[in-house]
């Protein structure tokens, strides 16, 4: 569902990558990371830093990758 990949999103996101606070967890959430989910449409609106960007398309990527049931 949609709220489903919505958190993903936000995980994704959230996780940090290169350049990110070494192992400490980081020190709170990125308040410029928004993820709404729009249900009726099946749409994501997402705003992010342009490295959370990345990782996101990385993570749809993957996600279409995978066959339908």
């Amino acid at each position: 569902s949609v709220r489903d990949v919505a958190t993903l999103v936000q995980q994704v996101a959230a996780a940090g990558g290169p350049g990110a606070p070494g192992g400490s967890g980081g020190g709170g959430a990125d308040d410029r990371l928004r993820v709404i989910a729009e249900e009726p449409t099946g749409t994501l609106l997402v705003t992010a830093t342009a490295a959370q960007h990345e990782r996101i398309a990385e993570l749809m990527s993957r996600l279409d990758a995978v066959p339908g049931e």
